[in-house]
């Protein structure tokens, strides 16, 4: 075959998830995210990383991916450090810490310890690592002394670290209507709502706290929560499924047929692919959804 030479990635959501400049240049041109690249050699690849910790707000390496069953040589992950400089030392992410990281998340079963929220390929919220003795006060990478936290448990364990108050919840609940009432199909993964209102209104928006709203809003309000599945080909021979799930929260007063809600490479619609609760203009014609957006306008 013409690629047996090259150098396989794949760059995981852990890369792109809060990371607004790195999903968008995935998503280009036309809304589909395709997390899959091929290098000349590794070094190219090392190249493209330090691009794209240039371009976003996190900062990304490759993690060999030798020992693992499936057609990359390496994936593009996130080191737990942002561009602002929180997070792990260069240390911290060799591959000892890697592997200690691994067996304390597999064993808080993915997790968060403090308040029980779960990540992972099952869950939704970002999950770091933390010291229990710090490194500064002699704390080792040992299992023992880590525990699986969210980050946001994570940032209140390090009192210093400098946060902004929420948004209150009243003006959470009002954010989320509006993005329903300014989107083409009022449907989100939970992920992406909570992203949306952060980056896109510009509210500082605590997860917790936007799930108790999530919760009030489809209890009471005009939003339901569906549950959609992803199933993915994986293996040397892509002969091997894995399917993983996403919980969407979407307007049932606009959508009153949550079936016609899939995931393929992002959330669709009725066999539209959505942006963000919108539907990018290349794909729009080919959807069969023009009629259902101009009604909503």
């Amino acid at each position: 075959m013409a690629d047996d030479y090259r150098y396989r990635v794949d760059i995981k959501e852990s890369a792109y998830e809060r990371n607004r400049p790195i999903r968008r240049l995935l998503e280009f041109p036309g809304g589909d995210l395709s997390t899959e690249r091929s290098y000349d050699s590794e070094e190219a690849a090392e190249l493209d990383v330090i691009r794209l910790n240039e371009l976003g707000n996190k900062e990304l390496r490759l993690q060999s991916a030798e020992h693992d069953n499936n057609p990359f040589q390496a994936y593009i992950v996130d080191t737990g450090k942002s561009a602002g400089g929180y997070g792990r030392t260069t240390r911290n992410a060799s591959s000892g810490w890697q592997k200690a990281r691994k067996t304390a998340l597999e064993r808080d079963e993915f997790s968060c310890q403090e308040c029980g929220d779960v990540g992972g390929v099952e869950g939704e919220v970002e999950l770091q690592v933390h010291h229990i003795t710090p490194q500064s006060a002699g704390g080792t990478d040992d299992p023992e002394n880590l525990r699986t936290l969210c980050r946001e448990c994570h940032m209140e364990t390090h009192e210093a670290t400098p946060r902004r108050e929420s948004a209150p919840m009243s003006e959470i609940a009002r954010a989320i209507s509006d993005l329903a009432e300014d989107s083409d199909v009022p449907a989100f993964r939970r992920r992406d709502l909570h992203d949306s209102l952060i980056e896109e209104i510009g509210i500082d928006v605590r997860y917790k706290l936007f799930n108790q709203v999530v919760e009030s809003l489809t209890r009471y309000d005009r939003f339901a929560k569906t549950v959609v599945e992803r199933v993915q080909k994986v293996g040397p021979e892509l002969t091997e499924t894995y399917r993983s799930e996403y919980v969407v929260i979407y307007d049932e007063s606009v959508i009153d047929d949550s079936d016609l809600l899939s995931y393929e490479d992002g959330l669709v619609y009725d066999g539209g692919a959505l942006y963000y609760g919108d539907i990018p203009v290349a794909s729009l014609s080919q959807s069969g959804l023009t009629d259902f957006i101009d009604s909503r306008e």
